[in-house]
């Protein structure tokens, strides 16, 4: 019985870690994608300079901060933003990896 509760602890390990390298190599990659699994969006536009977003996507085991910036095409009433940053937080803590343009 021992045996069937570790294998199965083993085995539920095995699939986060998976989920977590996979999620972590595609976002890494491809600057424009999304979490596969997300729990709470927080985004904050910059009150003073209006040119500036951030959006935090909390998801299952990781935190992942995205950084825009308005792009020179965008009007007052359009606004084209452009990813200038990313930071992978494992546990809302450890910092996996992270880039600024």
């Amino acid at each position: 019985m021992i045996k069937k509760i570790l294998g199965f602890l083993v085995f539920i390990i095995c699939l986060f870690v998976i989920f977590i390298v996979e999620e972590c190599i595609r976002l890494e990659r491809n600057s424009s994608a999304k979490p596969l699994i997300v729990f709470k969006i927080d985004e904050n536009i910059d009150a003073n300079n209006l040119k500036n977003k951030k959006e935090v996507y909390t998801s299952l085991g990781y935190k992942l901060k995205k950084e825009y910036s308005a792009t020179d095409e965008s009007t007052e009433d359009l606004v084209f933003w452009d990813v200038v940053g990313e930071e992978f937080y494992l546990f809302d803590k450890i910092l996996l990896w992270g880039w600024i343009k």
